[in-house]
């Protein structure tokens, strides 16, 4: 019986920045004792979106070659699932 708790960290990192704090959450729970599995969100943007914000693609490409895309079979054997992404506050418009 394995008694290590199964994490799925899955982030979205557009510059990299939640990436780290992703990297950070994961570090934190496999000193715990966890086992971890860490995985990037696809982007849901078109690549000519991407293309107006330097290396936002290049970026992309790197982080789900290297953590890949959450998985059905990830969901299935997690104990637990931690979610990071950056939080937008949008203003609503005065008239």
């Amino acid at each position: 019986m394995n008694s290590k708790a199964n994490i799925l960290v899955v982030f979205y990192s557009r510059d990299g920045s939640v990436e780290a704090l992703a990297k950070a959450v994961s570090e934190g729970a496999r000193e715990a004792g966890a086992e971890v599995r860490l995985r990037r969100a696809s982007d849901i943007v078109p690549t000519a979106v991407m293309a107006k914000v330097p290396g936002w693609e290049e970026r992309s490409k790197r982080m789900l070659s290297e953590y890949g895309v959450p998985t059905q079979a990830d969901v299935e054997c997690a104990d637990g699932i931690i979610f990071g992404t950056r939080r937008v506050l949008v203003t609503p418009r005065r008239s």
